[in-house]
Parts: structure tokens; sequence; C-alpha cells
């Protein structure tokens, strides 16, 4: 799974009225709608698109954003959230600035961006080698992603990176995808609103367990009281994992998302903090089970005591027969209420029903809207 790019460089696909609005105009850009200036852009032009959930910094072109909606996040830094909104009616998710927005100093360079990176050329001493080095256009402009701030018990001791063959939970957003490429069949899953977590163990017997981005140390006194560590504990999972997959299936992981008091406001009303397993890596399956396989994984688990659950599901689609706009109307199953309240839910996420590794995300619109942080 690529990291997400809060920045890239995009082209103006089409360009909409918005009913009694003289000074703005709706923006296509691959997947998304975007307000913008009228006569701003021509379409077919080039734009600097920002994804919803960046952060800008208090600087040129943003400075119209931080002296409105400005705040010091609980990392200290000060800028300005990009969310979803409605402008005169029009949904309006991200931003998009031409070249010509930015200073002289760094315009020229985004126009010879590869899409979302800078390439710069080193050359060794002497002359003799040279390489060239990233740079994402988000960290050119200061722009970091927004996550909410941690969950009471969520610190926890850093054991070290992510595990290079394990991916990070992060989907793909549906807008990001052209949508000839959403073909086949796909079992349509509820997108829990909690905060990520995994638990694995690796072809040398190491058991681990991880927050969204970071390895957390199980060995050390220090985290027990960190909810990820006491979750794979009390759960039963490391504990399956050492006496059901090891010496043969390993490496082998569950993935999964957490919710209940003291995460993400506790949406669902739950009485006590849950696991629900959304994927499991195995060398076996070259990746991700598919959900049938993880589903009946999972039940065999709880029959030999480990505490979770699997995510809800919602049902099955053959998007080859969605004929209208895929993305709008893809966007459009993803809203409804959760399966655990009466609340609405994030999302949905589309996985094939064939191969595990092949899913992305549509997260609600409605959602969006509602919230207030």
């Amino acid at each position: 799974m690529t990291e997400r790019k809060l920045v890239t460089i995009r082209t103006i696909n089409a360009l909409n009225p918005i009913p009694k609005a003289d000074s703005i105009e709706c923006a296509k850009i691959d997947g998304w709608n975007v307000v913008v200036k009228k006569g701003e852009f021509q379409v077919g032009n080039q734009c600097v698109f920002i994804e919803i959930d960046s952060v800008l910094p208090d600087t040129e072109p943003f400075k119209f954003l931080t002296e409105k909606q400005g705040k010091t996040f609980y990392n200290g830094m000060f800028g300005a959230r990009l969310k979803t909104v409605r402008l005169r009616g029009q949904l309006s998710q991200g931003l998009a600035l031409p070249f010509r927005a930015f200073p002289n100093s760094i315009m020229e360079t985004l126009r010879t961006a590869n899409n979302d990176t800078l390439c710069f050329r080193s050359i060794a001493v002497g002359g003799k080698e040279s390489s060239y080095d990233e740079m994402s256009l988000a960290d050119l402009l200061g722009i970091w992603k927004y996550d909410p701030p941690p969950a009471p018990g969520s610190e926890g001791l850093i054991a070290g990176p992510w595990p290079g063959w394990l991916q990070k939970t992060d989907q793909q957003r549906v807008q990001n995808i052209d949508p000839s490429e959403l073909t086949g069949e796909y079992i349509m899953e509820e997108k829990m609103d909690g905060t990520s977590m995994s638990v694995w163990i690796d072809e040398h017997g190491t058991l681990g367990v991880g927050s969204r981005n970071m390895s957390l140390k199980i060995d050390d006194s220090a985290n027990d009281g960190n909810m990820y560590v006491r979750m794979a504990h009390d759960s039963g999972m490391l504990t399956w994992l050492v006496s059901h997959i090891l010496p043969q299936g390993a490496p082998f992981a569950i993935q999964g998302e957490l919710c209940g008091p003291g995460i993400q406001g506790n949406p669902y009303k739950l009485d006590r903090v849950t696991f629900f397993a959304f994927d499991i890596f195995s060398k076996f399956a070259n990746g991700k089970y598919n959900w049938d396989d993880r589903d009946t994984l999972i039940e065999l688990m709880q029959l030999q005591g480990v505490r979770i659950k699997s995510v809800p599901l919602l049902g099955q689609i053959q998007l080859d027969n969605v004929m209208d706009d895929k993305v709008d109307e893809i966007l459009k199953m993803a809203e409804g209420k959760s399966r655990f309240g009466d609340v609405e839910r994030e999302g949905v996420v589309f996985k094939s029903s064939i191969d595990g590794n092949k899913s992305f995300k549509a997260i609600s619109n409605q959602y969006l809207l509602s919230q207030k942080e």
C-alpha cells in the first residue's frame, strides 16, 4: 500500500457552474469535486491539488485560510485543516491552486514535479558519482496530514520501524482510482470509526503489536497500560499466534479496528474496547486472505477462545453493472447508518471477492460533513 499523497499535480477535467454563485464554480479533478474561483482555471489546466485532511501552514498562499480558521494542533503546530465543506450548496473536498499562486521561489519547482515528487541530483565528493534524493510536494510546502489527538492509553514505547513484510492498514480512496479499474465483484464492509491496530508474528517467532504507523514494545512493563498491547494480550491473539501459527505459518498478521470507550468519542457507545478484524495476512495466501477465508478463520479463533470480532459485512456488488458515474455512485453507497447504532457510518471498504489484496475505501460525505473537529 503506497503512502497517501497529500499534494499532487493534477488536471482540471471539467468546470461546472454552481447555481446562484457568480464568483465560484466547481472543478472536477479526477474523482474529486472542488470549488474554485471562477475564471481561475480552464479545462485541461494543471493545478496543485491538496487533499482533505491536509493541514496547511501559516504561509502564502494559504494565509487566507489560516487567518480565518487556523489553530494550534495537539502536536504544537499551527495551521488550517482542509475538511469536506459545502459552499453555496456545492460539496467541496480539497484545495486546487494554480502555479502562479505560489511564491516565485517555488513556482517553477512545482512545474517540474513528477506528480507528487521532486527529485534533486546529488554529486558525490570529486564529482564521480550522482544520485537522486526525493522530496514530496507536501514536504516542500510544509503541509502535513491531520491525525486526531491520541486516545487515552495509546501512548507507548516504540519498538522500532514497521515490519517490511506487512502492509500498513491505509486504503486508497475511490476518488483517486481510475474509474476504468473499478470492475469485478466486490464485497462491502463497514469502515469502523476507531483506530487501526495490527498484531503479528514474524518468521523468527517474534511477536509484534502496532498502531497505525508504529511497532510497540510488548515485553516492557511500561507498556502494560497501552491499549493496543493490552488488547493483544487480553484478547488472546498473542497466545493464539504462538500456539497455532508457529513454526510453519509465519509470518502472519491480524489487522483490525479498535473501537470503544476513549476512542474517537466512542460513536457506537460500546461498553468495552473491542477489536474488529478486517484483514488477515499470511504467506500461504501470498498476502491477505479473501473475505470468506478470513471470516472462517476468525470464527475458528473465536471457538478457540480468542475474543475478537469481524467487521460487519454489508453485501456484495458487481461494479461492472454500475454504469453511471462510478465514483459518485460508490460514494453514495458509502452513506448510511452504522450496524452498531443510530449514527452515520464512516464509510465502506470494497474488497475483491477473489483477491484479498485488491481493495479501496469510500468515505461517506455525510459522515465527513458531520465531523466537528
